[in-house]
């Protein structure tokens, strides 16, 4: 019997691998982004005895559509489906690495949920200061980019893998803690440690909203005024790892680094973009979700454009200046290099952190301490 996996997408690619750690199965891929493997190929070759394995994801908003497709399809030609394989595999292979902790006598697990955004940058060296302190850790990796990393570099006498989607993360309740930069959906003996995105000024979010026992927090300028909830101040654990990349970078400060957070924003720092390449080099952070919105853009002066994620090294080495506006980078940056940011648009800064400027509009301005 032949056992195939449609279609290889994320979620294909990680039943596929749950399928290998659980039960040795190696399967076979359909995909119709494939002309060589794509649905109306392979089919031919299916048997009565072959299994197809319906991979999708129900955090898709197409789901439903998705899945009737595939199963319209499947049944017109009589081939055997499997709909619920990736529920049941991801049941599977969380028992078995549970097991597997007690089997090698890991008393204390912690559980980092790894999305492929900024390359996990946010963690810092979290993982290895709870190795340096005894602990093991479970990677909980949602993305093919952080499967690949963690892959490449884990240790199996202190860390394993687990390569499952986020809607699966419910089921996960063995570890000591579970640490993340986003929200989820946690079983309920869940203990939930929040990191966030960067540099955060919960002063601006609502916390009351967010699902977590502990919720890290650089230091007490960015407590909220009131709360019950109960915060670690951690610093910045992404601090170490980029300043020691940063003293292995020898450059001169001769650019100005300019993050839009979105587009509308980048709309609006064009000309301010223009006029500052007329004197200095521009640094322009892209974010991958603009897409082809900076295509057949042309700017007056020396424009580079950084497309990395997260932002590249050497772009902080060589900027003297961040201007931006809702960005947690504003946070970040001044501390990482020593260097000011300038902050556009006032919504978009706690007073108290910084130093505010009210322009004119003849184009003079003056400073107010905060």
């Amino acid at each position: 019997m032949a056992v195939y996996v449609y279609p290889r997408g994320v979620t294909g690619l990680q039943l596929a691998w749950m399928m290998e750690y659980v039960d040795g199965i190696v399967p076979n891929f359909i995909d119709d982004g494939d002309k060589e493997i794509c649905f109306e190929v392979i089919k031919e070759r299916i048997s009565c005895e072959d299994v197809v394995y319906i991979a999708l994801s129900k955090l898709n908003p197409d789901y439903n559509s998705h899945y009737m497709a595939f199963v319209q399809r499947l049944e017109c030609y009589k081939i055997r489906y499997v709909v619920d394989g990736v529920l049941h595999y991801a049941k599977q292979s969380i028992e078995k690495i549970q097991l597997e902790c007690k089997r090698k006598g890991w008393g204390k697990v912690f559980c980092l949920v790894l999305p492929d955004f900024v390359k996990d940058k946010h963690f810092g060296l979290l993982a290895d200061e709870i190795i340096k302190r005894g602990g093991k850790v479970l990677y909980f990796c949602a993305e093919p980019g952080a499967f690949e990393r963690v892959h490449n570099k884990i240790e199996d006498e202190n860390g394993c893998i687990l390569y499952c989607s986020y809607e699966f993360l419910y089921l996960l309740d063995f570890p000591n803690a579970i640490c993340v930069t986003g929200q989820y959906d946690y079983h309920s003996n869940a203990k939930i440690v929040y990191i966030g995105h960067g540099v955060v000024d919960f002063n601006r979010i609502d916390v009351e909203q967010l699902k977590a026992d502990s919720i890290c927090c650089v230091g007490k300028k960015f407590l909220p005024k009131s709360s019950g909830r109960n915060f670690l101040k951690s610093g910045y654990l992404a601090y170490d790892m980029v300043v020691g990349a940063l003293r292995q970078v020898t450059a001169l400060r001769d650019s100005v680094l300019v993050a839009p957070y979105n587009l509308e924003e980048l709309q609006g720092m064009l000309p301010l973009i223009d006029c500052i390449s007329s004197q200095y080099r521009v640094i322009l952070r892209y974010r991958y979700e603009w897409g082809d919105a900076l295509d057949g853009v042309e700017f007056v002066g020396r424009v580079h454009i950084d497309r990395g994620n997260p932002t590249e090294i050497e772009s902080y080495a060589r900027a003297f200046c961040l201007i931006c506006g809702k960005t947690t980078t504003k946070y970040s940056f001044p501390l990482l290099t020593l260097c000011p940011c300038i902050v556009l648009y006032a919504e978009n800064i706690d007073e108290d952190l910084g130093v505010k400027a009210d322009i004119g509009v003849g184009g003079g301005g003056h400073f107010v301490a905060c």
